[in-house]
């Protein structure tokens, strides 16, 4: 159900973000990471792929706001929505400072906007991950403006596994340094 697969995406994402409010991007460090690499090239696909211009521009599974923060020189309204709400606030807060985006906390399969609205809508890596893609599809269809761009990336499932198996082993040392890092002693205050 929705609500299971909501749990379990908060669950998931809470542990992987555990209070920061990071972009995406700056999560994997250049210099460290061969999968951050594809989501740029990614990225870059998707922003060759969107009408010039445009009004309105969604991104479901918008996570911490990386394409969102893309696509606010693009478009007049950019929306944002997640299921997971801790990806919403933290989208929020990433693109506190930029008065054209709205993050909703939604599933996919109720997109809550009116018909006819949207110029482009954005489902990167996102509709494998769907309880019902194709009640998704129809709600996409129902937004989308007549000449109205959708645009949908996923990932190769076995190209994914490789590289975050090396990603993750070329990146254990400097997970382990993180952890075992020594803390410094808090400061001694005298009265």
């Amino acid at each position: 159900s929705i609500q299971s697969h909501q749990q379990e995406l908060e669950a998931y994402y809470r542990k992987q973000i555990d209070g920061r409010t990071v972009f995406w991007r700056d999560k994997y460090k250049p210099y460290m990471s061969v999968y951050r690499n594809r989501r740029l090239r990614r990225d870059a696909e998707i922003a060759g792929a969107l009408p010039n211009p445009m009004e309105r521009a969604v991104d479901l599974g918008c996570g911490q706001g990386d394409l969102l923060a893309m696509l606010v020189p693009r478009a007049r309204m950019v929306v944002g929505m997640d299921l997971a709400e801790v990806m919403v606030r933290t989208a929020r807060e990433n693109l506190r400072d930029c008065g054209n985006v709205r993050v909703l906390c939604s599933p996919a399969e109720t997109v809550p906007l009116q018909e006819n609205t949207i110029d482009a809508f954005i489902l990167a890596d996102v509709i494998e991950h769907l309880v019902d893609p194709l009640g998704c599809l129809r709600e996409v269809r129902r937004v989308l403006k007549a000449g109205g761009r959708l645009i949908i990336t996923t990932p190769n499932a076995a190209m994914e596994f490789f590289w975050k198996r090396i990603d993750g082993t070329l990146n254990a040392p400097f997970r382990w340094l993180r952890r075992h890092k020594r803390k410094p002693n808090p400061p001694v205050l005298e009265h």
